[in-house]
């Protein structure tokens, strides 16, 4: 693309026009030149392709602070583990468990409460990345979910 423009605009100056008409040449060009990409969308097909999961395989993932996770299977929430972002009891082990033990049905649910920080979020977001977590969802929490970590403190 840049050789086409240089080719134009050294094709314009040596033909004896003026500069201007040499830029508004290599404008033209190259913008009539530049396609727009588009991003892949995965968008479900039918009712019938939908597949439903056990309750098993959904984790949800409760941010009560900068670094403090408590984390929960299915939809029992007192049945939960107390996590954190650090080195020590680390999320990261228990997210490499579980997607070893549910390969591609693995759901994580992440709900960042009202006492939880930016990096906190931007901290877990980056633990599906680097856990290769393919389906995750950041959703707002529950009142009895926040109920619930205000006894934890």
């Amino acid at each position: 693309m840049a050789k086409i423009s240089f080719l134009i605009l050294l094709f314009f100056t040596i033909s004896g026009c003026d500069q201007i008409t040499a830029l508004i040449g290599s404008f033209v060009s190259t913008t009539a030149m530049s396609q727009p990409e588009s991003m892949r969308l995965s968008i479900p097909g039918d009712e019938k392709s939908i597949k439903t999961l056990p309750s098993q395989n959904y984790i949800t993932i409760l941010i009560y602070d900068e670094t403090k996770l408590y984390c929960y299977k299915g939809s029992n929430i007192t049945a939960g583990l107390k996590f954190s972002l650090g080195k020590v009891n680390s999320i990261r082990d228990y997210l490499q468990k579980m997607e070893a033990d549910k390969k591609d049905d693995l759901v994580v649910i992440i709900k960042p409460l009202s006492s939880s920080s930016y990096k906190g979020v931007v901290d877990i977001l980056d633990e599906m990345s680097i856990n290769d977590i393919k389906r995750y969802s950041l959703v707002d929490p529950l009142k009895d979910e926040e109920q619930f970590v205000k006894q934890l403190k």
